[in-house]
Order: structure tokens, then C-alpha cells, then sequence
């Protein structure tokens, strides 16, 4: 069983809460754009590390902070 907050669901539903548009790639990966611009962070579907997901919101909030 996955932890709260640990899987691609919450953190699609967590980055568009916080002005991220998402879509699939056509490599099977998500691509995440911010509304304000700067630039696209793409993550894995499939993640088969348990910090993966942690690793790709820290990468969001970064690209928003710079």
C-alpha cells in the first residue's frame, strides 16, 4: 500500500492546486508546465522509487521559487 501523498494521482491533483497543467507524454512520462511560464519538469508515470514523487514536487516548488 502506498502512503498518502506518495502517487501520481495526488500529485498531478496537488500540482494543479498549485498552478501546474500537466499531460502525458508519448514516452509514457508527465510533463508539467506552470502557469506563470518558466520551464516544463517532466516526471516519471511509473515511478519505482519511493521518493520519486517527493524528489518531482521539490523539483516543482524549485522551478516556482526561481
Amino acid at each position: 500500500m502506498k502512503a498518502p501523498g506518495h502517487t501520481v494521482r495526488e500529485l498531478t491533483r496537488w500540482a494543479a492546486e498549485r498552478g501546474w497543467s500537466w499531460r502525458k507524454t508519448n514516452g509514457g512520462h508527465i510533463a508539467f508546465r506552470h502557469a506563470s511560464g518558466g520551464p516544463i519538469v517532466f516526471a516519471p508515470s511509473t515511478p519505482g522509487d519511493r521518493r520519486s514523487i517527493a524528489n518531482v514536487r521539490a523539483k516543482l516548488r524549485r522551478s516556482v521559487a526561481a
